[in-house]
């Protein structure tokens, strides 16, 4: 059984415009999963930040 109810059509914004700032984000290759899932699979990579700014440098990720 499911435990939550996942809609198959999902708003994504994707990986930045190429003339933005990468920053500390890695973006994996678009690949197609097939045979498993049968969708359309990217990855996003990024460090964890930090509550206390005096340990991270990546400043602008804190809210």
């Amino acid at each position: 059984y499911k435990l939550y109810e996942m809609p198959q059509i999902f708003e994504f914004l994707g990986p930045p415009h190429p003339e933005d700032p990468l920053g500390p984000t890695i973006w994996t290759r678009p690949y197609f999963d097939c045979g498993r899932s049968n969708k359309w699979i990217i990855s996003a990579v990024a460090p964890i930040v930090d509550i206390y700014p005096r340990h991270t440098a990546y400043r602008h990720f804190q809210s």
